[in-house]
């Protein structure tokens, strides 16, 4: 059979345009089909994996609220989550030892340290085990771990700053410094290198560092930070030392530190003028009484053979800069001779509009003295009265007078801001022994039922 060319063609054109629509609706079913499976084959291999993740965050993030909040048995279920999904995760671990430790549980901490241990020794790991050990009285087994973290410190701030107590004692300056640098060095967590340059600034004030050091220091802390408390820098205004001109033995070492601050401001210069004053009435009251104390004929006569040097010395760090204030607290030292001298702490906390003190109480959203009197000393006796630990050792804060709490927290506490709260604490002697040391309380910024909420703390305060 033979076929005209002409309606060949056509017939085959006609065709096409005819059968053309089937054919792409039969196509497009198949290529459906197959990117419905492709991502039902995703969503079965990658949703179980991104539901595993987003609950371990969320516990993560719950377990890290419950631990500053200070709820601790909340915080062990939570990160107890976390290890229900991750069992390697040693940040849940460590969580869960210092839950235990502060829950004076020390048997069950050691134990989780332990688990923590056979997966990865780190810093942190080591510095709580310390902890562990000394509350268990194995003093020496928590020096020698101790002794192995100098070189590498745990990257945690708090943890890192736990081990400057053995130097401090001391006064190993260097040494606080190099293990600050070293726990600084590598560490992305602004929070903690606040933490660490906060006390980095302080101890190299302390060990006495050129004004050049100091100023490097400061601004490589606020390059590192951004925190504007770098801004301010803390400058020895007043130093005498007394040499005995027949001996040549030193007799005293006093001096006064105070803040400057970069750009002049009216509240810079009102809370500068405030220090200035506070140095004037130091200086009537401390280095008369030195002077008079030096020139007694009798510690005269005895002075070459001193083996100690007198000692007047305050010192100042910035403990709080934001939300529109900040916070200085100077640490007072005095030694006249004796086993030991005495650490007094001081704070002022200024609005950084006007440069006025903010009192006590607008700290507080209680406005009733009694009620918050009572709230404060339940707050101590939570933490610090308990007379004997789980394991059956006596606490050490078990000496916390606490009808002297109730009588002088709103007249001889010190009240500091601090990046996790407002610090309330007793100076030596006031509502315990000497060996006690000072007693303190960290009240977190999230319990409205005691604090005004701190971005709102200089409404209304002019």
């Amino acid at each position: 059979m033979t076929y005209n060319d002409e309606k060949t063609e056509e017939l085959i054109v006609d065709d096409a345009i005819l059968t053309k629509p089937h054919h792409n609706k039969k196509l497009f079913l198949i290529i459906g089909g197959g990117v419905l499976l492709l991502v039902l084959l995703v969503i079965a291999l990658f949703l179980p994996g991104y539901l595993r993740n987003n609950h371990l965050n969320k516990s993560l993030e719950l377990g890290e609220h419950y631990l500053e909040e200070g709820n601790y048995e909340e915080a062990i279920l939570a990160y107890t989550e976390v290890l229900e999904i991750d069992t390697k995760n040693i940040i849940a671990y460590e969580a869960i030892a210092t839950s235990y430790i502060e829950l004076e549980d020390y048997d069950q901490a050691e134990k989780v340290l332990e688990t923590a241990k056979s997966i990865n020794e780190t810093g942190n790991n080591k510095v709580l085990m310390s902890q562990v050990l000394v509350n268990t009285d194995r003093e020496d087994e928590a020096q020698e771990l101790l002794d192995t973290t100098y070189d590498n410190p745990p990257k945690n701030a708090k943890l890192a700053i736990s081990l400057l107590d053995d130097y401090l004692k001391k006064r190993e300056y260097d040494k606080i410094i190099t293990l600050l640098e070293k726990a600084i060095d590598g560490n992305e967590s602004r929070k903690d290198l606040i933490l660490l340059y906060d006390e980095l600034y302080y101890y190299a004030l302390m060990d006495k560092r050129s004004d050049e050091e100091i100023q490097a220091l400061v601004d490589k802390a606020f390059k590192a930070t951004g925190d504007p408390r770098f801004t301010v820098l803390i400058k020895t205004d007043f130093k005498e030392a007394k040499t005995d001109t027949a001996t040549g033995i030193q007799l005293s070492d006093v001096y006064y530190k105070i803040p400057v601050f970069n750009s002049e401001t009216t509240a810079g210069k009102a809370i500068g003028a405030t220090y200035l004053k506070m140095e004037s009435e130091w200086k009537t009251n401390s280095i008369s009484s030195m002077a008079e104390y030096l020139d007694d004929p009798v510690r005269r006569a005895g002075s070459s053979t001193m083996a100690y040097v007198n000692e007047d010395k305050v010192d100042m760090y910035i403990s709080y800069y934001d939300n529109n204030l900040i916070t200085i607290t100077q640490n007072r030292f005095t030694y006249y001779g004796g086993p030991h001298g005495y650490n007094e702490k001081i704070s002022h906390t200024f609005n950084l509009t006007t440069g006025q003190e903010i009192n006590t109480k607008d700290f507080f959203s209680i406005s009733d003295e009694t009620l918050l009197r009572a709230k404060l000393t339940d707050e101590f006796s939570k933490k610090f009265n308990s007379t004997t630990t789980q394991n059956g050792s006596t606490s050490r804060y078990s000496d916390v007078d606490l009808k002297d709490v109730n009588e002088k927290v709103l007249t001889d506490a010190v009240y500091t801001l601090t990046d996790d709260g407002l610090s309330v604490l007793f100076n030596q002697y006031d509502v315990a022994s000497y060996a006690t040391g000072q007693v303190e309380i960290i009240i977190p910024f999230s319990r409205t039922d005691l604090l005004k909420p701190i971005e709102t703390l200089t409404d209304n305060i002019s």
